[in-house]
């Protein structure tokens, strides 16, 4: 009981997150400006869809050629997006130091391989315990929340660093828990506002939402860090 109520409130984790996405910003979006090109793919792909998806489907080789194309275009946009990821934790471990994006994004790039690993290993696991029963792969995926930021922050890598993420969360699961439920509600609620223009509402996500529920994510890691000492 003790470690929770050390840890930082929900409003002061919120106000400590959005004055550094504020003070910050063009880095945020910097980092996260090289989802752009994919992005600007997708529309062009609904058009296609939308104008020649009768030609398409009557010629099988037409057909193949489209689905692969669209696997590689998955793929790559999938890959692109947790290297921005990763580049964007490691600029948050470093914001006090360090504007220079393109020292992050080779940095990320360079570490890709090994967050990869720990990010599919989170998810596997998370999977697993949600196809089990869903309240298991709650349990996990609080559990494993801050695997990210350890592997980031303390190189630790693989399932090291999910142990580790246990380790700071245990004590502290339903306080861990209610934090990422009142990010998850306030960031539904952004969702539905900007929805009703889907561009604008994925530009919102691509340059708001996704960087500062990292910002957010790794200032618990933070602060779980400063209660465990």
């Amino acid at each position: 009981m003790e470690n929770k109520a050390l840890l930082l409130p929900v409003g002061d984790l919120f106000k400590k997150s959005f004055q550094i996405y504020k003070e910050k910003y063009r880095a945020f979006i910097g980092i996260s400006s090289i989802n752009l090109p994919l992005f600007l793919l997708f529309p062009l792909f609904s058009f296609l869809d939308y104008h020649f998806r009768e030609p398409i489907v009557s010629n099988l080789a037409l057909l193949i050629i489209a689905i692969i194309v669209m696997i590689i275009a998955g793929l790559t946009g999938a890959i692109i997006k947790l290297w921005s990821f990763a580049s964007t934790i490691f600029f948050i471990r470093e914001r006090n130091a360090n504007d220079n994006i393109r020292y992050f994004l080779a940095l990320g790039w360079s570490k890709l391989n090994a967050y990869l690993w720990v990010y599919l290993l989170m998810s596997v696991i998370s999977v697993i315990g949600f196809i089990l029963f869903i309240i298991p792969g709650i349990i996990f995926s609080v559990w494993y929340s801050l695997s990210l930021y350890i592997f980031a922050n303390e190189n630790v890598r693989g399932m090291e660093a999910l142990k580790r993420s246990k380790e700071l969360v245990a004590g502290n699961w339903w306080a861990v828990f209610n934090r990422f439920l009142a990010l998850g509600i306030i960031l539904l609620i952004i969702a539905v506002v900007t929805g009703w223009a889907p561009l604008i509402g994925s530009l919102v996500n691509l340059f708001f939402i996704m960087p500062f529920s990292l910002i957010y994510g790794y200032l618990l890691y933070e602060d779980l860090k400063r209660v465990k000492t």
